[in-house]
């Protein structure tokens, strides 16, 4: 009896054990949604459909994913090497501008989205520049018209990441003109267009990181700074990489913005965009440039305007620059391309026949083939000659 009793206890531990760790699957499951039906991308590549251009041509980039039936997204930028030979834009469209050779670098993330990915939300703050200096060159106006071009870049984009976009103005001491939202009208009603006061950095970052600090770390979250020059007002410190021998006076306003930004960046992604429009002194500019690239996540998250006109550019290079936590592959390719003069015409291809397509037995026979040919032709000539001169005897 005891021995029953025991193995029914036994028993019943088993089944307790089973009903216990069953219950542990089940809510893995239901936390961690597997989707069978997924296939990463494992590579991308990259074609022209025009390799020889000419000055004034344009020719066309395409990408495809590897291998062809990946359901992840596939999001690509492009960036030449030399934007005086050549440009290419975030569609892949190349437009010839001068003789020479360029490199076209094709930057490709792949993006895994699905309704129950979260990490397909980014949440960007946009700071826009309200200091007086932004009245020169009509660069409060272009800056606008930029920014909304931004906006509905990111709230267009059809990869199926969602935007969320909240404005803020970079001034003696920054205000929240937008909190995030989607909607377009609002953002547009938000974005500066009147310049008024002076540049204070920190505040602006500051204040940047009170609107995304609530935001889950799960989502991407990024901060897209924009100023036309060096700050001047707010926090200052002598504590950091600049000196008065950089800049006599306004380096602590840079130090103390440098160092918020350094501790920014374990968070975010921040992006800045020097709009260099009205800095002419050599040594001033170089200054500028260092401060807003050590801002940065890194160097290639600044880009540099001094054209107004290119500020619209600008502004699409960095959404196109943007890393979101739905990003599950980084791939990279390169391809030289090279400018022949207006009006140059590429020589004919020769065409020609080469044993070496064919597999080496195959070529054995062909060349067997061709030398009997020769020799019943040299044997056919002689026997032609030597019956002539037969003939010409009688």
């Amino acid at each position: 009896m005891m021995k029953k009793f025991k193995i029914f206890r036994a028993l019943a531990c088993i089944g307790a054990m089973l009903t216990i760790s069953t219950g542990v699957l089940s809510v893995f499951a239901e936390s961690e949604i597997i989707d069978e039906t997924r296939v990463p991308v494992e590579d991308f590549t990259v074609n022209i459909n025009n390799e020889a251009l000419c000055v004034g041509q344009t020719a066309q980039f395409s990408a495809a994913k590897s291998p062809s039936n990946a359901t992840d997204m596939l999001k690509v930028r492009y960036e030449s090497s030399d934007e005086s030979i050549l440009t290419v834009d975030n569609n892949g469209v190349v437009t010839a501008l001068g003789e020479g050779e360029a490199t076209v670098t094709a930057f490709a993330d792949s993006l895994y989205i699905s309704e129950t990915n979260p990490a397909a939300d980014c949440y960007t703050v946009l700071i826009l520049d309200i200091s007086t200096s932004m009245d020169a060159n009509n660069a409060i106006q272009v800056q606008h018209d930029a920014a909304v071009n931004f906006c509905k870049t990111l709230l267009n984009d059809d990869s199926g990441l969602k935007y969320h976009i909240a404005i803020i103005t970079l001034g003696s001491e920054s205000v929240k003109k937008a909190d995030f939202t989607d909607n377009l009208s609002v953002l547009e009603a938000a974005i500066p267009s009147a310049a008024t006061e002076g540049t204070n950095y920190v505040s602006a970052l500051e204040m940047a990181d009170s609107i995304l600090s609530p935001i889950d770390e799960k989502y991407t979250r990024n901060i897209v700074l924009c100023s036309d020059g060096i700050p001047e007002h707010g926090a200052s410190s002598t504590i950091g990489p600049y000196t008065s021998d950089d800049l006599l006076f306004d380096y602590v306003y840079a130090n103390a913005a440098y160092n918020t930004a350094q501790s920014l960046k374990e968070k975010y992604h921040l992006y800045t965009l020097g709009f260099f429009h009205g800095i002419s002194d050599a040594d001033l500019l170089a200054f500028a440039e260092k401060v807003m690239a050590d801002i940065a996540e890194e160097p290639r998250n600044f880009t540099l305007v001094t054209d107004p006109d290119k500020l619209d550019v600008a502004f699409t290079d960095i959404s196109g620059r943007f890393i979101t936590a739905a990003a599950t592959g980084h791939f990279e390719k390169s391809m030289q391309i090279k400018v022949h003069p207006e009006g140059y015409v590429p020589p004919l291809a020769t065409n020609t026949i080469s044993l070496v397509a064919f597999p080496p037995l195959l070529n054995i026979i062909i060349l067997m083939i061709a030398a009997l040919a020769a020799l019943c032709l040299i044997a056919l000539i002689l026997f032609l000659l030597s019956r002539r001169q037969s003939q010409s005897e009688f």
